[in-house]
């Protein structure tokens, strides 16, 4: 793309702002008064293109950011249903085994005839 080409695009840009503009050689004129020539608009393009620049570096940044945290969330969040899971089966395993020593010692306290479990009542 070509300076002019640059220029007529800008030039565009702020004829639909509903500014009256007139182009006089390389120059916009806004009612008689020279607003800026080809060299300032397309430093005012870099400057612009620059800060913009950094903006979206900063806003990459941010993004790499959050999907590294969102990765370690979705890790911790994997870890919390394993050991939930653990918990569940240990929790299986100890009801079992509760129940288990119940029914013995019910069986035993019939075949010895002395009170293992003492009724609180």
């Amino acid at each position: 793309m070509t300076d002019n080409d640059k220029f007529d695009l800008i030039l565009e840009k702020l004829d639909r702002q509903g500014e009256i503009l007139v182009v006089q050689g390389k120059m916009l004129v806004k009612q008689g008064e020279i607003l800026v020539n080809h060299g300032e608009i397309l430093e005012i393009l870099a400057k612009g293109q620059i800060d913009t620049s950094k903006r979206l570096d900063k806003l990459e940044t941010k993004l790499v950011n959050m999907q590294e945290n969102i990765t370690t969330i979705k890790q911790d969040i994997s870890n919390l249903q394993e050991d939930i899971d653990i918990i569940k089966e240990d929790t299986g395993e100890t009801r079992t085994t509760a129940n288990v020593l119940a029914a013995w010692a019910e069986r035993a306290e019939n075949v010895i005839n002395v009170p293992l479990f003492v009724n609180k009542r």
